[in-house]
Protein backbone atom coordinates (compact mmCIF):
# COMPACT_ATOMS: atom_id res chain seq x y z
CA UNK A 1 0.00 0.00 0.00
CA UNK A 2 1.13 3.51 -0.78
CA UNK A 3 -0.63 6.67 0.39
CA UNK A 4 -0.08 9.85 -1.62
CA UNK A 5 -1.06 13.29 -0.32
CA UNK A 6 -2.81 15.01 -3.22
CA UNK A 7 -3.75 18.08 -1.19
CA UNK A 8 -3.22 19.32 2.36
CA UNK A 9 -4.60 22.85 2.16
CA UNK A 10 -7.87 24.49 3.18
CA UNK A 11 -11.01 24.91 1.08
CA UNK A 12 -9.66 28.17 -0.37
CA UNK A 13 -6.29 26.52 -1.04
CA UNK A 14 -2.87 28.16 -0.78
CA UNK A 15 -2.22 30.47 -2.53
CA UNK A 16 -5.49 32.20 -1.81
CA UNK A 17 -6.82 34.28 -4.70
CA UNK A 18 -7.77 37.02 -2.27
CA UNK A 19 -4.24 37.26 -0.89
CA UNK A 20 -2.57 37.19 -4.30
CA UNK A 21 -4.87 39.85 -5.71
CA UNK A 22 -4.46 42.12 -2.70
CA UNK A 23 -0.68 41.47 -2.56
CA UNK A 24 -0.72 41.34 1.24
CA UNK A 25 0.40 37.81 2.19
CA UNK A 26 3.99 36.66 1.76
CA UNK A 27 3.11 32.98 2.02
CA UNK A 28 0.48 33.15 -0.73
CA UNK A 29 2.65 35.34 -2.94
CA UNK A 30 5.56 32.91 -2.63
CA UNK A 31 3.30 29.95 -3.37
CA UNK A 32 1.90 31.75 -6.40
CA UNK A 33 5.27 32.75 -7.85
CA UNK A 34 7.07 29.45 -7.22
CA UNK A 35 5.49 26.43 -8.98
CA UNK A 36 7.53 24.05 -6.82
CA UNK A 37 6.72 25.76 -3.53
CA UNK A 38 5.82 23.52 -0.60
CA UNK A 39 3.37 26.26 0.34
CA UNK A 40 1.19 25.28 -2.64
CA UNK A 41 -1.54 23.39 -0.85
CA UNK A 42 -4.73 22.22 -2.55
CA UNK A 43 -7.99 20.85 -1.11
CA UNK A 44 -7.45 17.93 1.30
CA UNK A 45 -7.26 14.62 -0.56
CA UNK A 46 -5.43 11.30 -0.49
CA UNK A 47 -4.74 8.64 -3.09
CA UNK A 48 -4.57 5.20 -1.48
CA UNK A 49 -2.81 2.75 -3.79
CA UNK A 50 -3.18 -1.02 -3.48
CA UNK A 51 0.06 -2.02 -5.16
CA UNK A 52 -0.90 -5.69 -5.02
CA UNK A 53 -3.89 -5.17 -7.32
CA UNK A 54 -2.64 -2.04 -9.10
CA UNK A 55 -5.80 -0.17 -8.10
CA UNK A 56 -6.32 3.28 -6.59
CA UNK A 57 -8.78 4.69 -4.08
CA UNK A 58 -9.29 8.45 -4.10
CA UNK A 59 -10.38 10.04 -0.82
CA UNK A 60 -12.29 13.24 -1.65
CA UNK A 61 -12.52 14.92 -5.03
CA UNK A 62 -12.76 18.62 -4.33
CA UNK A 63 -12.49 21.82 -6.34
CA UNK A 64 -8.78 21.40 -6.98
CA UNK A 65 -8.75 17.71 -7.91
CA UNK A 66 -7.84 18.40 -11.54
CA UNK A 67 -4.80 20.46 -10.55
CA UNK A 68 -3.69 17.82 -8.03
CA UNK A 69 -3.99 15.03 -10.59
CA UNK A 70 -2.10 16.96 -13.28
CA UNK A 71 0.67 17.83 -10.86
CA UNK A 72 1.12 14.48 -9.10
CA UNK A 73 -0.30 11.56 -11.12
CA UNK A 74 2.31 11.70 -13.94
CA UNK A 75 5.15 11.74 -11.40
CA UNK A 76 3.95 8.55 -9.70
CA UNK A 77 2.76 6.70 -12.79
CA UNK A 78 -0.97 6.79 -12.00
CA UNK A 79 -3.44 6.95 -14.88
CA UNK A 80 -6.71 5.80 -13.28
CA UNK A 81 -8.87 6.08 -10.17
CA UNK A 82 -10.92 2.97 -9.42
CA UNK A 83 -13.04 3.90 -6.38
CA UNK A 84 -13.88 7.10 -4.50
CA UNK A 85 -14.39 7.60 -0.75
CA UNK A 86 -15.98 10.85 0.45
CA UNK A 87 -15.56 12.36 3.91
CA UNK A 88 -18.49 14.79 3.57
CA UNK A 89 -20.43 16.85 1.03
CA UNK A 90 -18.70 20.24 1.13
CA UNK A 91 -17.27 21.83 -2.00
CA UNK A 92 -13.67 20.93 -1.14
CA UNK A 93 -14.66 17.25 -1.06
CA UNK A 94 -16.96 16.76 -4.07
CA UNK A 95 -16.84 19.62 -6.60
CA UNK A 96 -14.10 18.01 -8.69
CA UNK A 97 -16.15 14.93 -9.50
CA UNK A 98 -16.89 15.97 -13.08
CA UNK A 99 -13.18 15.48 -13.85
CA UNK A 100 -13.34 11.84 -12.77
CA UNK A 101 -14.22 11.12 -16.40
CA UNK A 102 -10.56 11.68 -17.29
CA UNK A 103 -9.24 9.18 -14.76
CA UNK A 104 -11.95 6.54 -14.67
CA UNK A 105 -10.66 3.18 -15.88
CA UNK A 106 -11.88 2.48 -19.43
CA UNK A 107 -11.93 -0.16 -22.15
CA UNK A 108 -12.01 0.29 -25.91
CA UNK A 109 -15.36 -0.23 -27.65
CA UNK A 110 -17.29 0.69 -30.82
CA UNK A 111 -20.15 3.20 -30.76
CA UNK A 112 -23.26 1.27 -31.92
CA UNK A 113 -24.58 4.30 -33.77
CA UNK A 114 -21.56 6.05 -35.28
CA UNK A 115 -19.25 3.00 -35.41
CA UNK A 116 -16.47 5.15 -33.97
CA UNK A 117 -13.92 3.57 -31.65
CA UNK A 118 -13.73 5.12 -28.20
CA UNK A 119 -13.12 4.20 -24.57
CA UNK A 120 -15.87 3.76 -22.00
CA UNK A 121 -15.85 2.72 -18.35
CA UNK A 122 -16.22 -1.08 -18.13
CA UNK A 123 -18.20 -0.51 -14.95
CA UNK A 124 -19.42 2.36 -12.82
CA UNK A 125 -17.00 3.87 -10.33
CA UNK A 126 -18.12 3.16 -6.77
CA UNK A 127 -18.52 6.21 -4.56
CA UNK A 128 -18.52 5.33 -0.86
CA UNK A 129 -20.23 7.97 1.29
CA UNK A 130 -22.90 8.40 3.94
CA UNK A 131 -26.55 8.91 2.98
CA UNK A 132 -26.48 12.71 3.34
CA UNK A 133 -23.41 13.05 1.11
CA UNK A 134 -24.95 10.66 -1.42
CA UNK A 135 -28.04 12.87 -1.70
CA UNK A 136 -25.87 15.94 -2.28
CA UNK A 137 -23.85 14.17 -4.98
CA UNK A 138 -27.06 13.11 -6.74
CA UNK A 139 -28.32 16.70 -6.61
CA UNK A 140 -25.13 18.28 -7.92
CA UNK A 141 -24.12 15.59 -10.43
CA UNK A 142 -27.26 13.77 -11.59
CA UNK A 143 -25.66 13.07 -14.99
CA UNK A 144 -22.87 11.05 -13.35
CA UNK A 145 -25.13 8.65 -11.53
CA UNK A 146 -25.58 5.21 -13.04
CA UNK A 147 -29.29 4.82 -13.78
CA UNK A 148 -31.17 1.71 -12.76
CA UNK A 149 -31.91 0.77 -16.39
CA UNK A 150 -28.19 1.09 -17.17
CA UNK A 151 -27.30 -1.25 -14.33
CA UNK A 152 -29.81 -3.82 -15.60
CA UNK A 153 -28.82 -3.55 -19.26
CA UNK A 154 -26.29 -5.91 -20.78
CA UNK A 155 -23.79 -3.16 -21.50
CA UNK A 156 -23.36 0.59 -21.74
CA UNK A 157 -21.70 0.08 -25.14
CA UNK A 158 -25.17 -0.23 -26.74
CA UNK A 159 -25.84 3.45 -26.05
CA UNK A 160 -24.43 6.34 -28.10
CA UNK A 161 -21.30 7.77 -26.55
CA UNK A 162 -21.43 10.65 -24.12
CA UNK A 163 -18.17 11.42 -22.34
CA UNK A 164 -18.93 11.53 -18.64
CA UNK A 165 -17.82 9.56 -15.65
CA UNK A 166 -20.27 6.95 -14.45
CA UNK A 167 -20.56 6.54 -10.70
CA UNK A 168 -22.57 4.34 -8.40
CA UNK A 169 -23.35 5.51 -4.85
CA UNK A 170 -22.45 2.98 -2.16
CA UNK A 171 -23.76 4.30 1.19
CA UNK A 172 -21.90 3.43 4.35
CA UNK A 173 -22.83 3.75 8.03
CA UNK A 174 -20.70 4.85 10.97
CA UNK A 175 -18.40 2.13 12.28
CA UNK A 176 -19.47 -0.41 9.63
CA UNK A 177 -16.45 -1.31 7.52
CA UNK A 178 -16.57 -1.40 3.73
CA UNK A 179 -14.10 -2.47 1.09
CA UNK A 180 -12.62 -0.37 -1.71
CA UNK A 181 -10.00 -1.79 -4.08
CA UNK A 182 -9.40 -4.69 -1.72
CA UNK A 183 -8.74 -2.38 1.25
CA UNK A 184 -10.99 -2.30 4.30
CA UNK A 185 -12.06 1.17 5.44
CA UNK A 186 -13.69 1.85 8.82
CA UNK A 187 -15.69 5.11 8.80
CA UNK A 188 -16.06 6.99 12.06
CA UNK A 189 -17.98 10.24 12.70
CA UNK A 190 -16.35 13.53 13.69
CA UNK A 191 -17.83 16.96 14.31
CA UNK A 192 -17.16 19.48 11.53
CA UNK A 193 -18.86 22.49 13.08
CA UNK A 194 -21.94 22.45 15.29
CA UNK A 195 -24.63 20.10 14.01
CA UNK A 196 -22.62 18.74 11.07
CA UNK A 197 -20.96 15.32 10.78
CA UNK A 198 -17.96 14.56 8.62
CA UNK A 199 -16.17 11.22 8.53
CA UNK A 200 -12.67 10.04 9.21
CA UNK A 201 -11.39 6.65 8.10
CA UNK A 202 -9.03 3.99 9.36
CA UNK A 203 -7.44 1.64 6.84
CA UNK A 204 -4.29 -0.36 6.15
CA UNK A 205 -4.83 -3.50 8.25
CA UNK A 206 -4.20 -5.77 5.23
CA UNK A 207 -0.73 -4.27 5.01
CA UNK A 208 0.07 -4.46 8.73
CA UNK A 209 -0.53 -0.77 9.34
CA UNK A 210 -3.01 1.57 11.01
CA UNK A 211 -3.55 4.68 8.90
CA UNK A 212 -6.11 7.20 10.17
CA UNK A 213 -7.34 10.11 8.05
CA UNK A 214 -9.41 12.98 9.51
CA UNK A 215 -9.50 15.83 7.02
CA UNK A 216 -12.32 18.03 8.34
CA UNK A 217 -12.90 18.18 12.08
CA UNK A 218 -13.54 20.74 14.79
CA UNK A 219 -14.08 18.23 17.59
CA UNK A 220 -13.89 14.48 18.10
CA UNK A 221 -17.07 12.79 19.29
CA UNK A 222 -16.75 10.91 22.57
CA UNK A 223 -17.15 7.56 20.83
CA UNK A 224 -14.49 8.44 18.27
CA UNK A 225 -12.14 9.78 20.93
CA UNK A 226 -12.50 6.52 22.86
CA UNK A 227 -11.84 4.52 19.69
CA UNK A 228 -8.67 6.44 18.80
CA UNK A 229 -7.39 6.26 22.39
CA UNK A 230 -8.05 2.52 22.79
CA UNK A 231 -4.84 1.24 24.38
CA UNK A 232 -5.78 -2.38 23.64
CA UNK A 233 -5.17 -1.72 19.93
CA UNK A 234 -1.76 -1.34 18.36
CA UNK A 235 -0.66 2.30 18.07
CA UNK A 236 -1.71 4.29 15.02
CA UNK A 237 1.15 4.38 12.53
CA UNK A 238 0.11 7.54 10.70
CA UNK A 239 -2.54 10.08 11.67
CA UNK A 240 -3.40 12.73 9.08
CA UNK A 241 -5.53 15.37 10.78
CA UNK A 242 -7.07 18.78 10.12
CA UNK A 243 -5.18 21.86 11.42
CA UNK A 244 -6.31 25.08 9.76
CA UNK A 245 -4.40 27.52 11.99
CA UNK A 246 -1.70 27.49 14.64
CA UNK A 247 -3.87 28.60 17.55
CA UNK A 248 -6.57 30.86 16.08
CA UNK A 249 -10.09 29.57 16.70
CA UNK A 250 -12.28 28.33 13.85
CA UNK A 251 -15.77 26.94 14.31
CA UNK A 252 -15.39 24.06 11.83
CA UNK A 253 -11.71 23.13 11.95
CA UNK A 254 -9.12 22.25 14.57
CA UNK A 255 -5.98 24.31 15.02
CA UNK A 256 -2.51 22.97 15.79
CA UNK A 257 -2.93 23.63 19.50
CA UNK A 258 -6.10 21.50 19.56
CA UNK A 259 -4.43 18.76 17.52
CA UNK A 260 -1.57 18.65 20.02
CA UNK A 261 -4.03 18.22 22.90
CA UNK A 262 -5.68 15.27 21.16
CA UNK A 263 -2.55 13.43 20.06
CA UNK A 264 -0.99 13.70 23.51
CA UNK A 265 -3.38 10.91 24.50
CA UNK A 266 -3.82 9.17 21.12
CA UNK A 267 -0.01 8.88 20.76
CA UNK A 268 0.25 8.09 17.03
CA UNK A 269 3.71 7.16 15.81
CA UNK A 270 3.54 9.90 13.21
CA UNK A 271 1.19 12.84 12.76
CA UNK A 272 0.76 14.76 9.51
CA UNK A 273 -1.29 17.94 9.23
CA UNK A 274 -3.80 18.66 6.49
CA UNK A 275 -6.19 21.51 5.70
CA UNK A 276 -3.41 23.98 6.57
CA UNK A 277 -4.12 27.63 5.79
CA UNK A 278 -1.65 30.34 4.83
CA UNK A 279 -0.71 30.79 8.50
CA UNK A 280 1.64 27.88 7.85
CA UNK A 281 4.74 28.89 5.92
CA UNK A 282 6.56 25.65 5.07
CA UNK A 283 10.02 27.21 5.11
CA UNK A 284 9.48 28.82 8.52
CA UNK A 285 7.17 26.44 10.30
CA UNK A 286 7.69 22.95 8.90
CA UNK A 287 9.07 20.63 11.54
CA UNK A 288 11.64 19.11 9.21
CA UNK A 289 13.43 22.31 8.25
CA UNK A 290 16.75 20.89 9.47
CA UNK A 291 17.26 19.27 6.07
CA UNK A 292 16.59 22.51 4.19
CA UNK A 293 18.83 24.49 6.55
CA UNK A 294 21.67 22.00 6.22
CA UNK A 295 21.45 21.89 2.43
CA UNK A 296 21.44 25.67 2.23
CA UNK A 297 24.13 26.51 4.78
CA UNK A 298 26.50 23.60 5.47
CA UNK A 299 28.18 23.61 2.02
CA UNK A 300 28.83 27.35 2.28
CA UNK A 301 30.69 27.03 5.59
CA UNK A 302 32.48 23.73 4.89
CA UNK A 303 30.56 21.60 7.40
CA UNK A 304 29.98 17.92 6.59
CA UNK A 305 29.13 16.37 9.95
CA UNK A 306 27.24 16.92 13.20
CA UNK A 307 28.84 15.29 16.24
CA UNK A 308 26.43 16.03 19.12
CA UNK A 309 22.89 17.39 19.46
CA UNK A 310 21.45 19.64 22.18
CA UNK A 311 17.65 19.98 22.41
CA UNK A 312 15.81 22.91 23.98
CA UNK A 313 12.42 21.13 24.23
CA UNK A 314 10.26 18.47 22.58
CA UNK A 315 8.05 20.47 20.22
CA UNK A 316 7.89 19.66 16.52
CA UNK A 317 10.12 22.57 15.49
CA UNK A 318 12.89 21.22 17.71
CA UNK A 319 12.94 17.46 17.09
CA UNK A 320 11.08 16.30 13.98
CA UNK A 321 14.07 16.70 11.67
CA UNK A 322 16.08 14.09 13.56
CA UNK A 323 15.62 11.35 10.98
CA UNK A 324 17.83 13.39 8.63
CA UNK A 325 20.72 13.33 11.07
CA UNK A 326 21.73 10.10 9.34
CA UNK A 327 23.09 12.22 6.49
CA UNK A 328 25.40 14.27 8.70
CA UNK A 329 26.44 11.84 11.44
CA UNK A 330 30.19 11.27 11.44
CA UNK A 331 30.93 7.87 9.86
CA UNK A 332 33.72 5.41 9.10
CA UNK A 333 34.04 3.09 6.12
CA UNK A 334 33.37 -0.59 6.73
CA UNK A 335 32.34 -3.78 4.94
CA UNK A 336 28.89 -5.30 5.35
CA UNK A 337 29.45 -8.78 6.87
CA UNK A 338 26.50 -10.17 4.90
CA UNK A 339 26.62 -8.51 1.47
CA UNK A 340 30.34 -7.60 1.51
CA UNK A 341 29.43 -4.15 0.21
CA UNK A 342 31.48 -1.17 1.33
CA UNK A 343 29.47 1.48 3.14
CA UNK A 344 29.81 3.99 5.93
CA UNK A 345 28.43 3.55 9.44
CA UNK A 346 28.48 5.79 12.51
CA UNK A 347 31.71 5.50 14.45
CA UNK A 348 29.69 5.87 17.66
CA UNK A 349 26.16 6.87 18.67
CA UNK A 350 25.52 10.60 18.43
CA UNK A 351 24.90 12.00 21.93
CA UNK A 352 21.58 13.85 22.29
CA UNK A 353 21.55 16.16 25.31
CA UNK A 354 18.06 16.92 26.57
CA UNK A 355 15.90 17.02 29.68
CA UNK A 356 14.08 13.89 30.83
CA UNK A 357 10.68 14.83 29.34
CA UNK A 358 12.20 15.64 25.95
CA UNK A 359 14.12 12.37 26.02
CA UNK A 360 10.90 10.43 26.53
CA UNK A 361 9.27 12.22 23.59
CA UNK A 362 12.27 11.58 21.34
CA UNK A 363 12.24 7.91 22.26
CA UNK A 364 8.51 7.70 21.52
CA UNK A 365 8.81 9.37 18.11
CA UNK A 366 12.11 7.84 17.01
CA UNK A 367 12.55 4.42 18.66
CA UNK A 368 14.40 3.15 15.57
CA UNK A 369 17.12 5.78 16.06
CA UNK A 370 17.95 4.78 19.60
CA UNK A 371 20.99 2.71 20.43
CA UNK A 372 19.70 -0.54 21.92
CA UNK A 373 21.16 -2.01 25.09
CA UNK A 374 22.52 -5.04 23.23
CA UNK A 375 24.17 -2.74 20.68
CA UNK A 376 25.90 -0.69 23.34
CA UNK A 377 27.23 -3.87 24.94
CA UNK A 378 28.29 -5.50 21.66
CA UNK A 379 31.89 -5.51 20.52
CA UNK A 380 31.57 -4.04 17.04
CA UNK A 381 28.70 -2.37 15.23
CA UNK A 382 30.15 -3.55 11.89
CA UNK A 383 29.08 -7.12 12.71
CA UNK A 384 25.47 -6.17 11.99
CA UNK A 385 24.01 -5.93 8.47
CA UNK A 386 23.70 -2.37 7.25
CA UNK A 387 20.57 -0.29 7.78
CA UNK A 388 20.91 3.39 7.01
CA UNK A 389 19.69 5.25 10.07
CA UNK A 390 21.38 7.57 12.50
CA UNK A 391 22.22 6.05 15.87
CA UNK A 392 21.53 8.20 18.93
CA UNK A 393 22.25 7.98 22.62
CA UNK A 394 20.22 10.10 25.03
CA UNK A 395 22.21 12.08 27.60
CA UNK A 396 19.76 13.56 30.11
CA UNK A 397 20.63 16.88 31.74
CA UNK A 398 19.09 18.73 34.68
CA UNK A 399 18.47 22.44 35.04
CA UNK A 400 21.58 24.43 36.00
CA UNK A 401 23.88 21.37 35.92
CA UNK A 402 26.54 21.86 33.20
CA UNK A 403 27.28 19.18 30.61
CA UNK A 404 29.90 18.90 27.88
CA UNK A 405 29.22 18.61 24.15
CA UNK A 406 32.20 18.56 21.78
CA UNK A 407 34.36 19.78 24.70
CA UNK A 408 32.20 22.86 25.19
CA UNK A 409 30.47 23.38 28.54
CA UNK A 410 26.73 24.09 28.31
CA UNK A 411 24.65 25.36 31.22
CA UNK A 412 20.92 24.53 30.81
CA UNK A 413 18.67 27.41 31.85
CA UNK A 414 14.93 26.74 32.43
CA UNK A 415 12.44 29.17 30.87
CA UNK A 416 8.65 29.21 30.58
CA UNK A 417 7.34 28.40 27.09
CA UNK A 418 3.63 28.85 27.69
CA UNK A 419 1.84 28.18 30.98
CA UNK A 420 2.95 24.93 32.59
CA UNK A 421 5.63 24.09 30.02
CA UNK A 422 9.41 24.36 30.47
CA UNK A 423 11.86 24.83 27.64
CA UNK A 424 15.59 25.35 28.08
CA UNK A 425 18.03 28.03 27.10
CA UNK A 426 21.79 27.50 27.26
CA UNK A 427 24.87 29.47 28.15
CA UNK A 428 28.17 28.41 26.59
CA UNK A 429 31.47 29.82 25.32
CA UNK A 430 33.48 30.10 28.57
CA UNK A 431 36.38 28.12 27.05
CA UNK A 432 36.68 30.82 24.41
CA UNK A 433 36.46 33.77 26.77
CA UNK A 434 32.87 34.56 25.87
CA UNK A 435 29.33 34.35 27.28
CA UNK A 436 26.84 33.24 24.64
CA UNK A 437 23.22 32.76 25.80
CA UNK A 438 20.67 31.07 23.53
CA UNK A 439 16.93 31.16 24.41
CA UNK A 440 14.89 30.04 21.40
CA UNK A 441 11.44 29.42 22.89
CA UNK A 442 10.28 31.55 25.81
CA UNK A 443 7.22 33.45 26.98
CA UNK A 444 8.48 34.35 30.45
CA UNK A 445 11.55 34.08 32.66
CA UNK A 446 11.23 32.25 35.99
CA UNK A 447 12.59 34.33 38.86
CA UNK A 448 15.70 32.16 39.21
CA UNK A 449 16.54 32.55 35.52
CA UNK A 450 15.96 36.29 35.57
CA UNK A 451 18.25 36.62 38.60
CA UNK A 452 20.93 34.56 36.83
CA UNK A 453 20.83 36.62 33.65
CA UNK A 454 20.87 39.89 35.62
CA UNK A 455 23.71 38.89 37.96
CA UNK A 456 26.10 41.86 37.87
CA UNK A 457 28.86 39.82 39.54
CA UNK A 458 29.34 37.97 36.26
CA UNK A 459 30.88 39.56 33.18
CA UNK A 460 28.28 40.91 30.76
CA UNK A 461 26.74 38.54 28.24
CA UNK A 462 28.49 38.94 24.89
CA UNK A 463 25.63 37.68 22.74
CA UNK A 464 22.04 36.96 23.71
CA UNK A 465 20.03 35.16 21.02
CA UNK A 466 16.39 35.30 22.11
CA UNK A 467 12.86 34.48 20.96
CA UNK A 468 10.76 37.31 19.47
CA UNK A 469 7.81 36.04 17.45
CA UNK A 470 6.13 39.39 16.81
CA UNK A 471 6.82 43.10 17.18
CA UNK A 472 4.24 43.75 19.90
CA UNK A 473 1.40 41.26 19.34
CA UNK A 474 0.75 38.92 22.28
CA UNK A 475 1.41 35.18 22.06
CA UNK A 476 0.95 32.82 24.98
CA UNK A 477 4.07 30.77 24.22
CA UNK A 478 6.55 33.31 22.82
CA UNK A 479 7.93 36.72 23.66
CA UNK A 480 7.53 39.67 21.33
CA UNK A 481 10.09 42.38 20.65
CA UNK A 482 8.59 44.72 23.23
CA UNK A 483 8.97 42.07 25.95
CA UNK A 484 12.52 41.30 24.85
CA UNK A 485 13.50 44.96 25.07
CA UNK A 486 12.03 45.19 28.57
CA UNK A 487 14.12 42.20 29.71
CA UNK A 488 17.40 43.26 28.13
CA UNK A 489 17.14 46.77 29.58
CA UNK A 490 18.28 45.18 32.84
CA UNK A 491 20.30 42.22 31.48
CA UNK A 492 22.35 44.61 29.31
CA UNK A 493 23.95 42.11 26.89
CA UNK A 494 26.60 43.56 24.60
CA UNK A 495 24.67 42.31 21.58
CA UNK A 496 21.13 40.92 21.19
CA UNK A 497 20.00 38.85 18.21
CA UNK A 498 16.38 37.84 17.66
CA UNK A 499 15.18 34.36 16.69
CA UNK A 500 11.83 32.66 16.12
CA UNK A 501 10.76 35.70 14.08
CA UNK A 502 7.49 35.30 12.17
CA UNK A 503 6.56 36.72 8.75
CA UNK A 504 5.51 39.90 10.56
CA UNK A 505 9.18 40.85 10.79
CA UNK A 506 10.24 41.49 7.21
CA UNK A 507 14.02 41.80 7.22
CA UNK A 508 14.22 44.63 4.71
CA UNK A 509 11.49 46.61 6.43
CA UNK A 510 12.35 46.10 10.08
CA UNK A 511 16.09 45.41 10.44
CA UNK A 512 16.82 49.14 10.69
CA UNK A 513 13.72 49.75 12.82
CA UNK A 514 14.80 47.08 15.32
CA UNK A 515 18.30 48.52 15.50
CA UNK A 516 16.92 52.02 16.19
CA UNK A 517 14.65 50.71 18.94
CA UNK A 518 17.78 49.35 20.61
CA UNK A 519 19.79 52.52 20.08
CA UNK A 520 17.13 54.58 21.85
CA UNK A 521 17.85 52.55 24.99
CA UNK A 522 21.59 52.21 24.42
CA UNK A 523 21.18 48.57 23.38
CA UNK A 524 22.53 46.70 20.37
CA UNK A 525 19.66 44.68 18.82
CA UNK A 526 19.81 42.90 15.47
CA UNK A 527 17.63 40.82 13.19
CA UNK A 528 19.91 37.96 12.09
CA UNK A 529 19.38 35.70 9.07
CA UNK A 530 19.84 32.01 8.36
CA UNK A 531 23.53 31.38 7.69
CA UNK A 532 24.88 34.26 9.83
CA UNK A 533 28.27 33.32 11.34
CA UNK A 534 29.42 34.56 14.75
CA UNK A 535 33.10 33.90 15.50
CA UNK A 536 34.84 33.99 18.89
CA UNK A 537 38.59 34.14 19.54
Amino acid sequence: MEVVVLGCGPSSSVPSMKCVLSQNCDVCLEAHSNPDSKNRRLNPSLLVRNLRTDSNVLIDCGKTFRESALRIFPKIGVSAVHELVLTHDHADAILGMDDLREVQATVETVDPVTKEVYKIPPESLKVHCNEATGREVRTKFPYLIEKEEELQSSGASKKPFRWTAKVQIKPFESWKSFEACGIQFTPFPVIHGAGYTSFGFEFGHEFGARFVYISDVSELTEETKKYLNDASKSPIDVLVIDALYFEKYHSTHMNLQKVMEEIETIRPKRTLLTGMGHDFDYAKHCAVTFRESALRIFPKIGVSAVHELVLTHDHADAILGMDDLREVQATVETVDPVTKEVYRIPRAPLPVHCCKDTGQEVYTKFPYLMEKEEESQGSEAVEKPFRWTVKLRLEVFEAWKPFNACSIKFIPIPVTHGAGYTSFGFEFGHEFGARFVYISDVSKFPQETRAYLNDTKKPPIDILLIDALYLDKYNSAHMNLRQVVKEIETIRPKRTLLTGMSHELDYFTYSDVVAKIGEEKDLHIEMPYDGLRLAFP
